[in-house]
């Protein structure tokens, strides 16, 4: 492994990327082209990689090389019904949901939001679960915003519901949320393939 400020420093940039979607789904990550962008070697590199292929942030490529993960209106409805899971665990806790800080824009704060409201099952694996569906839904929630109506007004209903603890309200809203992603998700899948990709 290599030394930990290396190291922890290209993971963070590679991680920050993907949540960003800097990458289309399928895309493969050219290991040469991510070294002269991070200014780094390769073997900090292939180390950070190799870490986000474990926690499904990438897949093995072709070779010994990675890409991202697909993404198809299966994979979305997948990962949609694994976060409402998650969300019905916290719900049913019997701990206080975490802080959600200051109102921020939709896409960051539906992340705190659903991190806040997982905190109630007071389970540490549902916790790092959502962490890592909050990275990868972060192009698909970028995405949202230019399919769904209302998403900040949205956001802004789930966020009043967590400060107030209101339960039955958030299972309310909670649902309708799901719901009008699942009735759009392959217009939200086509869109994230569609997004615009950042090359710095």
């Amino acid at each position: 492994m290599n030394p930990a400020p290396v190291f922890d420093r290209v993971y963070a940039s590679i991680r920050d990327r993907i949540a960003a979607g800097q990458w289309r789904p399928g895309q493969r990550i050219e290991l040469a082209a991510l070294c002269d962008l991070l200014d780094a070697s390769p073997s900090p590199v292939r180390d950070a990689l190799h870490r986000l292929r474990g926690e499904r942030l990438l897949m093995d490529g072709d070779g010994d090389g990675f890409c991202m993960p697909s993404l198809t209106e299966a994979d979305l409805i997948d990962r949609y019904d694994w976060v409402q899971q998650l969300l019905l665990a916290g719900l049913q806790g019997a701990g206080r949901m975490g802080p959600v800080g200051e109102s921020i824009e939709p896409v960051e704060a539906t992340g705190v939001l659903f991190e806040a409201i997982v905190d109630a099952a007071r389970n540490v694996e549902c916790r790092e679960a959502m962490g890592s569906m909050n990275l990868r839904l972060h192009p698909v929630r970028r995405a949202e915003l230019s399919i769904l109506d209302g998403v900040e007004e949205e956001v802004a209903d789930l966020r009043r519901a967590v400060l107030a603890d209101d339960r039955s309200a958030l299972r309310r809203r909670l649902a309708r949320y799901r719901r009008r992603r699942m009735r759009t998700a392959s217009a939200i899948v086509y869109k994230v393939h569609k997004l615009d990709r950042r090359t710095d």
